[in-house]
């Protein structure tokens, strides 16, 4: 049976590093100029960047030349919830024009402001029936290898 057939999304979140977000959403800068974002890895060729580059498929070289802003906005604009992580590091004339950007993007999505990611279960459109089979108060979410 195929995956999809057996789950549904229920609600989109994004986080927003609220620390960044104003800088990058008024950049210019594209995916290539930005390595830190992840691209790095699919365009390092063993002849160089260059020779890199023009080894990957038109998809992924269309997607290296998309503005990191352009990204941003189809993130804000998709998600249901935006979570506005490292809330602390903005002054409050920051964190009011980061609100207004996100509301003014998606007027529909919950927007919470966040430090480390704590955010309380209320948030969001989550079924009544899931809430009420969560304990109260769950510990921070952790990665655990095997």
């Amino acid at each position: 049976m195929p995956l999809l057939d057996m789950v549904r999304l229920d609600t989109m979140v994004t986080v927003v590093d609220s620390s960044v977000f104003l800088d990058a959403y008024t950049s210019r800068d594209t995916l290539m100029k930005r390595p830190e974002l992840g691209l790095n890895e699919l365009i390092e060729g063993e002849g160089g960047r260059e020779e890199g580059v023009l080894s990957l498929d038109i998809e992924t070289r269309a997607t290296a030349q998309r503005e990191v802003a352009d990204l941003l906005v189809e993130q804000v604009e998709y998600a249901d919830v935006v979570i506005l992580n490292k809330d602390g590091l903005l002054p409050s004339l920051s964190h009011s024009l980061l609100r207004e950007v996100v509301q003014t993007l998606n007027p529909w999505a919950v927007v919470v402001p966040a430090n480390y990611s704590r955010i309380p279960l209320e948030v969001g459109p989550t079924p009544p029936s899931l809430l009420s089979s969560l304990p109260s108060s769950l510990p921070p979410f952790s990665v655990r290898s095997s």
